[in-house]
């Protein structure tokens, strides 16, 4: 992959440099890996080859135009190929199950047991119920219910926003190394976001790609600007029970984002908690990194057995926020980050990328129309557990100090 990106660097803005790397990647990809068109029955089983469909045309053609002689050649063909097919797909499969990860192992005992179902069932029984089987109308009316969870706040006030600065600190510039580094090690299992990048791209041509993106990012950084499509969502509903019959009740959003936006992400957000780390409650244990729910429930017992020891009374209180990243204030989170000493170039871009946030539902093929947000955070982003945690920081127990204003 020998592509010339100087035009790229010559660039002046992030935005031109977004679009002249997408379509420059997206080209290559359309010439060197072209999508083919293959006809498949939904009936086929796995082990079925071109090879055995042509032997099965063949069968039914002698069977329709009375050919017997024909036909019994064909058939005995199709059945000890069938049998072939079958041993050799069974040997294939199972020889290295024993010793593969859970992940392949689940996904191998589903495709053989044919208990793989694609996404759309769980949602057909509700669209027929609402929308007499319109999936269309299903995936609109879904996205404007998660939308509209937030339709009371309003949306990010620019006058809070800083001004821009001429220059960004050198300690705001991102390496190529460090770039490279990151997209090695990105997580092909997982989905890509609406920008269509798929993340085994990413991963295996990062040394080719780490330049051009490394100055997207410091560009995008020094600008204070966030591309429109790393803001762009895929929201897939996922059942909580089975099937689901309520809309608000029954389903949870999974957000999918582009994943060159959360990897910069992750470098702002290395940023943030350098400066904010040592301020944030010792005993939040959400989203935070070697921290992990055995340790509040450690600390939880701990608190419970010395009361107890001590001859005190345990009274316990479980409070669960309805919607709580669907129904962040994006001007309180910023007025707390500000209040935190954040410095101007973080808080300007945490502001770039709070602004014209769009999602749309996905249900397998079937994609809603596009809605803008003006509050919430994407559950599926770097910077949303971590804003989170930031904007929730100041329900601490009573007599504990912070440096935090809570608004």
């Amino acid at each position: 992959m020998n592509t010339d990106w100087a035009s790229l660097y010559r660039l002046d803005s992030c935005d031109e440099m977004t679009q002249t790397f997408y379509s420059t990647v997206t080209g290559l990809v359309d010439h060197y890996l072209p999508l083919i068109t293959v006809k498949r029955h939904t009936t086929d089983k796995p082990r079925v080859t071109d090879q055995f469909r042509r032997l099965i045309r063949c069968r039914q053609n002698a069977l329709k135009n009375s050919q017997v002689a024909r036909y019994r050649l064909y058939r005995n063909r199709v059945q000890r190929m069938s049998k072939v097919l079958q041993r050799k797909y069974y040997a294939r499969k199972l020889k290295g199950l024993r010793s593969s990860n859970p992940r392949n192992w689940w996904r191998s005992v589903k495709l053989i047991t044919g208990r793989k179902t694609s996404i759309t069932q769980p949602m057909v029984g509700l669209a027929n119920q609402l929308h007499d089987g319109n999936m269309q109308a299903l995936a609109d009316n879904l996205n404007r219910f998660f939308q509209g969870v937030a339709a009371d706040l309003s949306p990010l006030d620019d006058s809070i926003m800083p001004p821009p600065t001429e220059a960004v600190p050198y300690e705001f510039t991102i390496s190529q190394a460090d770039v490279e580094r990151k997209l090695s090690q990105i997580n092909v299992y997982k989905a890509p976001g609406p920008d269509g990048l798929p993340n085994w791209l990413l991963r295996d041509f990062c040394a080719h790609l780490a330049g051009p993106v490394c100055a997207i990012y410091n560009a995008s950084v020094r600008e204070g600007f966030v591309p429109p499509c790393w803001k762009e969502s895929n929201v897939v509903p996922v059942p909580k029970v089975h099937p689901p019959r309520d809309i608000e009740a029954d389903l949870r959003p999974i957000y999918l984002t582009a994943t060159l936006g959360k990897v910069l992400e992750s470098f702002v957000g290395a940023w943030i908690l350098e400066r904010v780390g040592s301020t944030i409650d010792d005993r939040q244990y959400g989203a935070l990194k070697q921290r992990s729910t055995t340790h509040a429930l450690v600390d939880m017992l701990h608190h419970w057995h010395a009361a107890v020891h001590n001859g005190q009374s345990v009274r316990t209180v479980f409070v669960d926020f309805a919607k709580a990243f669907d129904h962040v204030d994006h001007n309180v989170l910023v007025f707390k980050m500000v209040a935190l000493g954040l410095p101007d170039a973080t808080v300007r871009w945490i502001c770039a990328f709070l602004r014209h946030r769009r999602q749309r539902v996905k249900i397998g093929d079937i994609l809603s129309h596009w809605l803008q947000l003006t509050a919430g955070k994407p559950q599926g982003s770097y910077l949303g557990p971590l804003t989170f945690i930031i904007l929730i920081d100041c329900l601490r127990p009573p007599g504990t100090s912070h440096p935090q204003v809570c608004r």
